[in-house]
């Protein structure tokens, strides 16, 4: 009696094994792979709101008064789904998937990818910030435009060649501002722009 549950146990292991052998043995057309694997890449970009569809770029275009950052978060997001839409079409293409084994290690892959995309993401963004202009664009616009700094350095010459020193010149200069451009200029600003008149 012993023997026949040796003998049972046996043929169910082996029944087993056949299964697992015919499963690896078992190809798969390309439609099966590519359709598969698709809903896999699909699935991915959805978990991480990066699936945008084919007219969402003209979608965006069309919404009107709203601020700038709403356009480029979701310029950049659709940029980054159909980047990410194309990888997973070049990896499906690539895929040299003939059986069930090969199909699961290839859907295995794209689920680790889910579970690290979310993270990549995020650096890949810290990084693309840390290379943007700083905010404030050009900085203060110059007291003087250029024709009125070299106005103002001749006048300054002129008075350093009656004998003045530049401090006295500066002052004789900045009292005369109102006069000769129609706003007031302080010596520490004609300053700079006598410094900078070579350049």
């Amino acid at each position: 009696m012993h023997y026949n549950y040796v003998l049972g146990a046996t043929n169910i292991y082996g029944l087993c094994c056949a299964q697992a052998i015919s499963m690896k043995a078992k190809t798969l057309s390309r439609a099966e792979v590519v359709r598969t694997l698709n809903q896999e890449w699909a699935a991915l970009l959805e978990e991480v709101n990066c699936n945008p569809s084919p007219d969402a770029l003209a979608k965006l275009s069309r919404k009107k008064g709203l601020k700038p950052e709403f356009y480029v978060k979701g310029g950049l997001t659709i940029t980054v789904g159909m980047l990410l839409q194309d990888f997973g079409k070049s990896f499906v293409s690539a895929a040299k998937i003939k059986n069930e084994e090969q199909l699961r290690d290839a859907v295995r892959k794209i689920r680790e990818v889910r579970n690290q995309l979310p993270t990549v993401m995020r650096k890949a963004m810290k990084q693309v910030v840390a290379v943007l202009p700083r905010r404030g664009g050009p900085g203060r616009e110059p007291k003087l435009r250029p024709p009125e700094a070299s106005q103002m350095c001749d006048q300054i010459a002129m008075f350093i060649r009656q004998n003045n020193n530049l401090k006295q010149a500066l002052q004789k200069v900045s009292e005369l501002t109102p006069q000769l451009l129609g706003k007031k200029v302080s010596p520490r600003t004609l300053q700079k722009a006598w410094n900078k008149r070579g350049e």
